[in-house]
């Protein structure tokens, strides 16, 4: 299928999500990386804008490409191809910022990356404690696993958190069950807290384990750090972490 601006522009709604052809929006070469559908209720409708300048105007403010620190904006480390280890350790060293009040808000923004609990999410944080590759118990049980990434944070006179599987190519087989008795341990419930596996793909096998594993959800890779560019403001941001963002995006895509 041969698509063209011109004709992307003038093409006609053929699915649910509004005025977009999505056919013709997978087929461009601009939109290589895929949209999630609810990209198409954000995006407004293609064949009511004047020009192609319009439209990628709509993408870049969707996808906060208009902050001057969004991690696009500058160039990865090329010579680095992280590990899921080295991806969680990474994300938990610069969640931890250079100080209490960089550290509130980076982490507050990466809370509000994801979808709240029930409790929803504080609007300020009072504190904030990250663990990367945390035990799930002490003793010689490897079998047990560590939680890769694990947010124990207050505000608002509440406790909440996010307890987080990730994972780039490799099965889910840890004891999701184990993680959330640690996270019971800490004050953490479905109520107050998200449980997510970080993944490329929600496929047909993650989705049938998580099936019989509530209250874990599948959340993209893509979408998190879509997500987590909007929320970030370069006062509590550095060249080094929005690199190393821009590094695990080139990593994922």
């Amino acid at each position: 299928m041969n698509v063209s601006p011109q004709s992307l522009l003038s093409a006609r709604p053929v699915t649910p999500f509004g005025d977009v052809d999505r056919e013709a929006l997978a087929a461009f070469p601009k939109f290589r990386p895929p949209l999630r559908e609810s990209s198409f209720r954000h995006l407004g409708s293609v064949r009511q804008m004047a020009t192609w300048r319009e439209d990628a105007d709509q993408v870049r403010r969707f996808y906060g490409l208009e902050h001057a620190n969004h991690c696009l904006h500058t160039r990865g480390l090329e010579w680095l191809w992280p590990l899921e280890r080295q991806a969680t350790e990474g994300l938990a060293h610069f969640l931890q910022g250079s100080g209490r009040a960089t550290k509130l808000r980076r982490v507050g923004a990466f809370l509000n990356a994801l979808d709240p609990p029930a409790c929803g999410w504080p609007h300020a944080l009072e504190s904030a404690v990250i663990y990367a590759e945390h035990p799930t118990r002490t003793g010689r049980t490897a079998r047990a696993g560590r939680v890769d990434i694990l947010i124990v944070a207050t505000g608002e006179g509440r406790k909440v958190g996010a307890v987080i599987e990730a994972k780039f190519e490799h099965d889910l087989r840890n004891p999701l069950k184990q993680y959330e008795r640690t996270a019971a341990e800490l004050g953490l419930d479905e109520r107050n807290c998200r449980f997510l596996v970080l993944g490329l793909r929600n496929d047909l096998a993650m989705r049938r384990k998580l099936k019989r594993e509530p209250p874990w959800q599948f959340m993209s890779w893509r979408r998190l750090f879509s997500d987590l560019e909007r929320e970030m403001r370069s006062e509590y941001d550095d060249d080094e972490y929005r690199r190393f963002r821009r590094t695990l995006f080139d990593r994922i895509s």
